[in-house]
């Protein structure tokens, strides 16, 4: 590898200014391969990709450390999984952790050490790959190299023909966290916890009504789910339907969960609008077989 770049200019201000003392290094990034169950291509680096870095100062006068976020770097130079990544930071600062995708909520707690990555609840699902900026990875930084690992556990599920689906809703048994942020640890390549919300909605393709049939994938933190997990369905027909994941479920870092077919998960459509029946009787308002509703009617 090329030896890190750095420059450096002073105007004579503390070096954890922003605004001077500022130090540019120059990275050299490589991606974690994750295989597809359909052609086994890897994780590649594209045109519009942003990065955030997460770097480090040991501020010795407080005995403490400190960490600041610079995010909206685009990599230079991508070739397949690997790209250089330019990063300019105050000069007290050492970079530490390159987060993809770019965001201004990641954050470095001090005393663990982990990082707290923000998890979208919603996503525009993309035939035949991940969603965009879906696909959480980080790398730790050493000398003028970072290896980007993949966060999540990508899921796999195909739309048989014939059928056509208007929004996917996946949520957790027992009520872990798919969505709202999760704390990495990036050393050890492990999810900590999650925190937020316990299901992650599913759209259509940007543009589109409604899901066609194809192969799809999404995004879940490699969590334990203790009682499985669950994918509400509703379709074109405004009709719903569910399928359950009842027992423990480990999701494994950069690894495929293939939920297969649609035309396999022997789905019952039901309605998704619940009809009561209402009778009047002697100016008392029953429900079904009677059950009134004993509140006061309005003075005017």
């Amino acid at each position: 590898m090329i030896a890190a770049a750095l420059v450096m200019t002073g105007c004579g201000k503390s070096a954890l200014d922003s605004g001077c003392d500022m130090v540019t290094r120059v990275l050299y990034a490589e991606n974690d391969m994750t295989r597809t169950l359909l052609d086994g291509r890897n994780v590649l680096w594209e045109e519009g990709d942003q990065v955030c870095c997460v770097a480090v100062y040991d501020d010795a006068a407080f005995g403490i450390s400190r960490s600041s976020v610079y995010a909206g770097i685009k990599p230079e130079e991508m070739n397949g999984g690997s790209a250089r990544i330019v990063v300019t930071c105050g000069g007290g600062y050492t970079p530490a952790y390159i987060v993809y995708p770019s965001s201004k909520k990641v954050s470095l707690d001090s005393e663990t050490g982990n990082i707290t990555i923000p998890v979208p609840a919603s996503y525009e699902l993309v035939e035949d790959n991940f969603p965009v900026t879906s696909n959480i990875s980080v790398g730790v930084v050493e000398g003028n190299g970072v290896f980007m690992n993949n966060v999540m556990t990508l899921v796999r599920f195909e739309i048989a023909q014939g059928d056509t689906l208007k929004r996917i809703t996946v949520s957790s048994n027992a009520g872990e966290a798919l969505a709202g942020e999760l704390e990495y640890d990036a050393d050890s390549c492990k999810v900590i916890s999650t925190a937020g919300a316990p299901e992650l909605i599913l759209d259509p393709p940007a543009g589109e009504e409604i899901i066609l049939p194809g192969i799809y994938y999404f995004p879940l933190p490699s969590i334990t789910l203790s009682e499985g997990f669950k994918v509400k369905i509703v379709n074109a027909e405004n009709l719903v339907a569910e399928k359950s994941y009842d027992e423990e479920l480990v999701l494994k870092r950069n690894r495929i969960l293939d939920l297969g077919s649609t035309a396999d998960w022997a789905l019952k459509w039901m309605s998704n609008r619940i009809v009561l029946s209402a009778k009047v009787t002697d100016g008392v308002s029953l429900i079904g077989t009677g059950w009134p509703f004993v509140e006061a009617l309005p003075a005017k």
